[in-house]
């Protein structure tokens, strides 16, 4: 009688040590040799089972993400003769942590100096909320803080804003946005200077010049304005006439990405005071003027004609008859008084 004794098959896991950690969607590498006395090289008829997962493949080598949790995994070889070795590891899969991000929204543009909001929430399967441990930057201006809500301004240009949280299993999930923070043009206001004084009637002039960082020169796009006459017109350089009183005027420039600049002057537009006082009666009367409020030597004017001048404040007296119509203006310009008449 013969008796013949099977010797069971030899089985190694190779590729992962026991307690291992991976995280949710990462592949999972099973590798494993096996081998029996009398059939020599059995790699290609290794099962492989989880305790979360069931069947997972046979063969020496398989590769597969694994479900969240903790996994068994058993690698088994059976020879033909039924005998069986088992062997097993323990891993777990570590759940990604979720990350919202709200704000800012991805595309979204702010102007120079702008506080944006920073706003995101994050939770974990395993440590649950972990909104204060989120990581936010710029790909411009670096670390930008560490929380669920932030609100700060960015530098001039286009930054990826990224939010990060990483869990205690050093998972790490990220979100980004791009926003774009637009330069505010430069405007800078040459005349009129503030309290200038204008005489009724001259012309003032309204020059600035306007620039911007994307645009370029936009001179042409200033928009000029006055408290007391409305718009007045746009471009780099104006003149205009303006009513008489105190002016407030707004020179405001907006570049194409609705970046605005106002800057604002005041001036004032007077006239020559002027006074009458008549006496005598009949064909002979005399006028007595009362000048005042004038930057220059006057020019006197009766009927329309020149008949004198006078220092910048003055009196002077006119014989006329009947009736006479008297003004006094700046010297060899047409910024006078209200004409006045005589009778």
């Amino acid at each position: 009688i013969s008796v013949l004794f099977n010797t069971a098959p030899e089985l190694m896991i190779q590729s992962i040590q026991n307690g291992a950690v991976f995280n949710e969607g990462e592949t999972v590498v099973l590798q494993a040799d096996a081998n029996d006395v009398e059939e020599g090289d059995l790699d290609f008829d290794i099962q492989w089972q989880s305790s979360l997962d069931g069947f997972l493949g046979s063969g020496a080598n398989v590769q597969l993400p694994l479900s969240i949790g903790d996994h068994t995994i058993t690698a088994s070889i059976t020879d033909t003769t039924g005998a069986t070795t088992t062997q097993s590891v323990s891993v777990t899969i570590n759940g990604l942590p979720q990350l919202s991000l709200q704000s800012p929204l991805n595309a979204s543009s702010y102007q120079q100096g702008d506080n944006i909001s920073f706003i995101a929430s994050a939770s974990d399967l395993e440590d649950g909320v972990l909104d204060a441990a989120i990581q936010w930057s710029s790909s411009l201006d670096g670390s930008l803080g560490v929380g669920a809500r932030l609100s700060q301004s960015l530098s001039v240009g286009s930054h990826v804003i990224t939010a990060s949280i990483t869990d205690s299993a050093g998972a790490t999930v990220t979100q980004t946005a791009t926003v774009n923070v637009n330069s505010m043009p430069q405007l800078n206001l040459l005349s009129p200077l503030s309290g200038s004084l204008f005489m009724l009637q001259e012309s003032v002039k309204l020059s600035a010049v306007a620039n911007d960082l994307e645009d370029g020169d936009i001179s042409v796009n200033i928009q000029w304005s006055s408290n007391l006459d409305g718009f007045l017109g746009t471009g780099g350089t104006l003149m205009r006439n303006l009513s008489l009183g105190e002016h407030t005027l707004t020179a405001s420039i907006t570049d194409s990405n609705g970046g605005s600049h106002v800057l604002t002057t005041q001036v004032i537009l007077d006239q020559i005071q002027l006074g009458v006082v008549v006496s005598g009666n009949g064909r002979k009367k005399f006028a007595e003027l009362t000048w005042s409020g004038s930057r220059t030597a006057v020019d006197i004017y009766q009927n329309g004609n020149p008949v004198g001048t006078g220092a910048a404040n003055g009196t002077a007296t006119y014989r006329f008859k009947d009736q006479a119509v008297f003004k006094v203006c700046e010297t060899g310009t047409n910024y006078c008084s209200v004409d006045v008449v005589a009778q």
